[in-house]
């Protein structure tokens, strides 16, 4: 799980130098759960992973907390990321969903020249519904992070 051009052909992975996140024990789904990691990389979801089809679930960990809470979803294709979905919530922890450009929501990736891959940010024509077929996960995204879990990573 790296950044852009992280994935080594060679080895068939991201090597654990080039590793933008930190994977935590539990799973969703069989989903990773993934927590960036301090370094001078940091992206919220890496542009790389190590499957070749996986999703990932991107966390951030609350400074004075400790608290995990999944904010997003990143699906990959060969490696490369396709697709964001950015999770919003309401005070109570729920899920907000899509409604007139606002509340969780999809974005694609495209690729330029060299491979790299990323998306223009706050670009309203790439936002759009997350699909009907993501609602068990989402629920279930929910519940763990009302479930409050804790993360440490010193």
């Amino acid at each position: 799980m790296g950044g852009n051009g992280s994935f080594d052909k060679n080895t068939g992975g991201v090597p654990v130098v080039n590793r933008t996140h930190d994977e935590l024990p539990n799973r969703i789904d069989g989903h990773k759960i993934l927590v960036q990691k301090n370094n001078v990389n940091q992206v919220k979801l890496p542009m790389n992973s190590n499957s070749e089809k996986p999703m990932y679930l991107c966390a951030s960990v609350d400074k004075t907390t400790k608290e995990v809470t999944i904010r997003q979803i990143g699906i990959y294709r060969n490696h490369k990321i396709v697709a964001e979905i950015g999770l919003e919530f309401d005070k109570k922890g729920n899920l907000i969903p899509y409604s007139k450009g606002k509340g969780s929501h999809m974005h694609l990736y495209g690729e330029d020249t060299k491979g790299n891959r990323s998306r223009k940010a706050h670009d309203k024509k790439n936002t759009f519904p997350v699909p009907r077929k993501y609602r068990k996960l989402l629920k279930q995204i929910e519940l763990y992070n009302k479930e409050r879990h804790t993360y440490d990573n010193k």
